[in-house]
């Protein structure tokens, strides 16, 4: 299972398009000569990975996909997290 369409959206349009962390803007605008780009990252908070990051056994296959378990940070607070 993966994240749903719903839940995506449901993240992306709550968090206003920006870091949970740092409130910095996720989505940089276009310019001339480039298109926008995304500096953000859909993340788990309890990994569905064994000896990922935050992982727990007894979380089920929909509830680490499911909203609750989901953040959206920018690429540097993602990092960190996972490194730290």
């Amino acid at each position: 299972m993966a994240v749903s369409e719903k839940t995506r959206k449901l993240l992306w349009g709550r968090s206003g398009s920006r870091c949970a962390i740092c409130r910095n803007e996720i989505v940089v605008e276009a310019t001339l000569s480039d298109g926008e780009s995304i500096v953000g990252d859909e993340c788990h908070i309890i990994s569905g990975q064994a000896g990922g990051p935050r992982y727990d056994a007894t979380f089920t296959k929909s509830e680490i996909d499911s909203y609750s378990n989901l953040i959206l940070v920018c690429k540097v607070h993602h990092k960190m997290i996972d490194d730290q």
